[in-house]
């Protein structure tokens, strides 16, 4: 295991030596992640924690991502669970 010292509440960036590994992870993610997709995927359920333009990827680092709209993109919904408990509904656009 390679490891590159890499904060966890850091957005992530490519100026370490093994960039050249997630660059190909990225190619993948993208061809299979249905936002990327342009297909008549709806939803997603779950997920993982993403950066958005709106940059509040640190102050939802705790929290878990229900649900994510696609179909039609914007505006998306993305509901989540707060590291609270409670519930948190997000209407975006680019």
């Amino acid at each position: 295991m390679v490891v590159n010292d890499w904060p966890r509440d850091e957005r992530y960036n490519d100026n370490f030596p093994e960039s050249a590994v997630v660059k190909e992870y990225e190619r993948e993610w993208f061809k299979g992640y249905p936002l990327y997709r342009q297909d008549d995927t709806y939803a997603v359920l779950g997920g993982w924690h993403w950066p958005c333009a709106d940059d509040d990827w640190y102050q939802l680092m705790d929290s878990q991502l229900l649900v994510l709209t696609i179909h039609d993109s914007e505006p998306w919904v993305e509901a989540w669970r707060l590291g609270s408990g409670q519930l948190k509904v997000i209407q975006r656009i680019t």
